[in-house]
């Protein structure tokens, strides 16, 4: 499930991550109605293998739920986010929403549209600047984790 998934485990875990990468997450719509699902056979592959055929399960554990639950910790410093879609992306609009929703929560994220990139993820990652990103989630993790162990020590 992608950049999807990533974002729902991201945001329903954060403190088990130092960056979530959200890459065109299809069905970002808490509906489940937009273009990934109208018309897609795997809607509803995807509802009975993930959520049991369960929409009010679908609905609790979708990104834009979690972060809605979660915005009190997304908020503080600790894990990074970040949210690409290609510009030709059939999901584009509802990866904009999702962005939009995130700015609304005061979530911080970064927000990338890779130009004239549809749904395919090897070219949307070409078009990032990828070790950017995990360099800054890398060294913000260890950063904590030398803060958390100088507080230890000064708890002692």
């Amino acid at each position: 499930m992608g950049g999807y998934g990533a974002a729902r485990i991201g945001f329903r875990h954060p403190e088990m991550f130092c960056g979530i990468s959200i890459l065109a997450a299809g069905p970002l719509d808490p509906e489940f109605e937009g273009p990934r699902a109208t018309g897609n056979p795997l809607r509803e592959q995807i509802l009975e293998d993930v959520c049991e055929r369960d929409m009010d399960y679908f609905k609790a554990t979708h990104p834009w739920t979690l972060a809605e639950s979660g915005a009190e910790v997304l908020r503080k410093p600790g894990t990074i986010i970040r949210q690409a879609v290609g510009s030709k992306d059939f999901s584009f609009h509802l990866s904009r929403r999702f962005h939009e929703h995130l700015d609304a929560l005061g979530i911080p994220h970064e927000f990338h549209v890779v130009k004239d990139v549809g749904h395919q993820t090897p070219a949307l990652m070409a078009g990032l600047a990828n070790g950017e990103f995990y360099q800054k989630a890398l060294e913000q993790k260890a950063g904590n984790t030398a803060a958390e162990q100088s507080n230890a020590a000064d708890s002692r």
